[in-house]
């Protein structure tokens, strides 16, 4: 299992990646966020992916951020959904990556099995990264077609190494681009 979470991140670190040096820096929004723009009349093409995160601890005092940063997948070969939220404060890139089983709404436990959720802080000065330890959830409450929409809720903690915990949560309407 630790080798599936060690390329699980990979692939989710690689996709943020692609995420945060396509995004100019201008996307910060002091007004909360209202995840679920349809982008007029519904229509999936113009939609913007929109989320508004809390973060608390190593660092982080009740910071409350939003974004119109991130992307979401469904992977057919692991038979999962791959949802990044990218927020930026200071020097500081926080990426939120969640992954889910399937390609379905619901509520997933952070787990081994149905969940699993990564906090990864760069800055200037280098990474911090962090990961679920069953201690939190992800709900999808609408799972859109490519171009569309995934929303819902993520809330819980995740832990460094030394197992200092970061709580994470929010609420998001990523925009989902092809099956990869």
């Amino acid at each position: 299992m630790e080798k599936i979470k060690f390329i699980l991140l990979i692939l989710l670190t690689s996709a943020s990646i692609v995420i945060v040096s396509g995004c100019s820096k201008d996307s910060k929004n002091s007004n909360p966020v209202t995840p679920g723009n349809s982008g007029g009349n519904g229509n999936p093409g113009n939609v913007e992916s929109q989320a508004s995160v809390f973060v608390n601890g190593e660092g982080f005092d009740l910071l409350q951020l939003n974004t119109k940063e991130g992307a979401a997948y469904y992977s057919p070969v692991n038979n999962s959904t791959y949802t990044s939220i990218v927020v930026r404060t200071g020097s500081d890139t926080l990426m939120i990556l969640l992954a889910t089983r399937g390609k379905e709404t619901g509520t997933f436990k952070w787990n081994d099995s149905d969940a699993i959720s990564y906090l990864i802080v760069a800055s200037e000065n280098g990474y911090k990264s962090y990961v679920s330890v069953n201690s939190g959830e992800t709900k999808i409450t609408e799972y859109g077609s490519v171009n569309g929409l995934i929303k819902g809720t993520f809330s819980g903690s995740v832990f460094n190494d030394n197992n200092n915990p970061v709580d994470i949560d929010g609420s998001f309407a990523i925009k989902r681009i092809k099956d990869q």
